[in-house]
């Protein structure tokens, strides 16, 4: 058996949009469920949820990579983003440029060149117990109500292993 180092930690919770937001809300025991906002959930029985508030994929993705990607993965990248920063595996002057890379076109060894340490024995393991379920919805309303195809973006965007993917590629 291997041992595992966990170096870097990002959060992006009901709590906070960063660990550190999200672990002193937890520790002044501030609850992350509130009244559903998302959506209209006067036709179910349960009204509450722990609901993301004020998300900005932009700072961590792409315009076009937001319109194609479920919430679930550009959660997962900012995340990330987060961990290699708390990590220090970029170093601070590098913090904006890793984020600008991150939401670009970019060559995969442009990013690279920014880390301070070997990728070679890096992994990215990311846990869900669903993923996509909005946009699975979205695009089944959408085809149910203009009779019009499935985007050919559905299956792979709403992958349950579309995060640690996305964010392994990146």
């Amino acid at each position: 058996m291997k041992r595992v180092v966990i170096t870097g930690i990002g959060a992006v919770s009901p709590l906070g949009n960063s660990f550190e937001a999200s672990w002193e809300a937890a520790k002044k025991g501030v609850s992350g469920i509130a009244p559903v906002t998302r959506f209209d959930a006067s036709g179910i029985k349960w009204k509450v949820a722990g609901e993301l508030k004020g998300f900005d994929a932009s700072q961590y993705l792409s315009q076009k990579e937001i319109s194609h990607l479920d919430p679930f993965v550009r959660y997962a990248v900012a995340a990330s983003v987060m961990a290699v920063e708390d990590a220090k595996l970029v170093q601070k002057s590098e913090v904006s440029l890793l984020r600008r890379l991150a939401g670009a076109r970019s060559q995969k060894s442009e990013l690279t060149d920014l880390l301070t340490c070997s990728l070679e024995s890096a992994a990215v393991i990311i846990g869900s117990s669903r993923g996509g379920i909005s946009t699975i919805e979205n695009g089944l309303n959408r085809s149910n109500r203009s009779n019009r195809r499935l985007s050919p973006y559905l299956m792979p965007s709403t992958s349950i292993g579309m995060a640690a993917s996305y964010v392994a590629q990146k």
